[in-house]
């Protein structure tokens, strides 16, 4: 079972993300879009060790974010957004760990 408490980037909870509350809409999209903005300029700061705890956390909540994606109870539309920035996020990790 997932840890509802569990952080997606910085700002966001599981409980958020599968929740109908808050529902998906321009607030949470541009306060998504801000995170994964700031958060992806803050991995230039990184040393090769940090970027790596990074990535193996963002892949466990990618991993637990699909797991739970076929759930037809939850908000697809919503975590199907949060699922394309984690998707991009990852990338951008792994683009930042072949520049060290």
């Amino acid at each position: 079972m997932v840890d509802l408490n569990m952080k997606v980037f910085e700002n966001f909870t599981f409980k958020e993300i599968i929740g109908e509350v808050p529902p998906l809409g321009p607030e949470i999209m541009s306060k998504l879009e801000n995170e994964f903005s700031t958060l992806t300029k803050n991995l230039e700061n990184k040393n090769q060790t940090e970027l790596q705890d990074i990535l193996q956390e963002q892949i466990k909540i990618k991993l637990e974010l699909d797991r739970l994606s076929g759930a037809m109870a939850l908000s697809q539309p919503k975590m199907k957004v949060f699922d394309e920035f984690l998707a991009k996020y990852i990338g951008k990790i792994e683009s930042r760990l072949k520049q060290i």
